[in-house]
């Protein structure tokens, strides 16, 4: 749950770099559709990532899972700002979506597996208020960031803390 919460909370950084990226860095200006599109695309990676997941056993374990996932992730958060390239950031958020599925199959199905029937309930609103919380935080960092040092040097400290998550 701590490491969703935290995850959630590089996700709304993301979502409010891009904003940034895509109007001022690109100038592409706030009607564009790119940002629409990509998390479009984010949506279109989940769903298949998870369709993939769950048809399937997997023989790794959830920890060696995202020890793989990881350094993808933050693979993806950089390429998509590394180079002015707006279909980078549909394409790169395709990808995390993708690899999103294995992480939720496995994780949501270790909580419910080690957590008491009478308790799941409890257990399940806890870890969305968590998450939307990270989230939350995500946003209110992501601002003041984004105003000091930009929305490039912003997502390459997303990429980092992204890459950080190894250690947990």
């Amino acid at each position: 749950v701590v490491y969703w919460s935290v995850t959630m909370a590089t996700i709304g950084m993301v979502m409010v770099v891009s904003i940034v990226w895509f109007d001022e860095d690109l100038g592409l200006g706030p009607d564009n559709a790119w940002y629409g599109m990509s998390i479009g695309a984010y949506g279109i990676g989940s769903l298949i990532g998870l369709m993939w997941a769950g048809g399937r056993q997997f023989r790794l374990s959830l920890p060696a899972i995202l020890m793989r996932a990881i350094p993808i992730y933050a693979l993806f958060v950089t390429v998509a700002v590394v180079w002015h390239t707006p279909w980078l950031m549909l394409l790169s958020w395709f990808g995390w979506g993708v690899a999103l599925g294995p992480e939720l199959v496995l994780g949501e199905t270790a909580i419910v597996s080690n957590v008491a029937d009478d308790a799941r309930g409890r257990v399940s609103a806890m870890q969305s208020v968590c998450v939307q919380l990270g989230m939350a935080v995500g946003y209110g960092v992501a601002g003041p960031l984004v105003d000091l040092i930009g929305a490039r040097a912003t997502n390459l400290v997303i990429a980092a803390l992204t890459l950080s998550f190894l250690g947990m």
